[in-house]
């Protein structure tokens, strides 16, 4: 199998100071009003599980519901949605916030719908931010 290569950004790379400060700071304040704890889980495939701790992150977390967003739909998103489906996670997909580029074939916007139309009810949930949001978050 041919792995891809690509950089990860200054802004969310490891790496950088600055955001696991950023992180430490939200992880603390999470843990303070639950038990939500931000994780980074490098990859280099499309397939976010293939060869990862994400399967350990999560199980040693007690996750089973997945909330996924990103880039890029057609490669990383679809590989990882349908790989959580086969290991038994629920997922919800944020039907605005994932991307992609134009193709040959097809705009993004197309192959964005496509997508959430077949991710629908088949593999995950798919809604809107705003849904998610208003949906996971406490009523208290």
């Amino acid at each position: 199998m041919e792995k891809t290569s690509w950089e990860i950004h200054d802004s969310v790379s490891r790496k950088e100071t600055k955001f696991e400060t950023y992180i430490d700071t939200i992880n603390k304040t999470n843990m303070a009003l639950s038990s939500s704890v931000i994780k980074i889980i490098e990859k280099t495939s499309w397939d976010g599980f293939l060869d990862t701790k994400l399967h350990e992150t999560l199980q040693s977390l007690q996750v089973s519901n997945l909330i996924v967003a990103g880039m890029q739909t057609e490669f990383c998103l679809d590989t990882t949605l349908r790989r959580a489906y086969s290991m038994g996670y629920k997922s919800t997909v944020a039907s605005d916030a994932h991307t992609t580029f134009d193709s040959n074939i097809l705009k993004a916007k197309e192959i964005i719908q496509h997508h959430n139309n077949i991710w629908n009810k088949r593999f995950a949930k798919v809604i809107c931010t705003k849904d998610i949001i208003s949906t996971y978050t406490d009523k208290t």
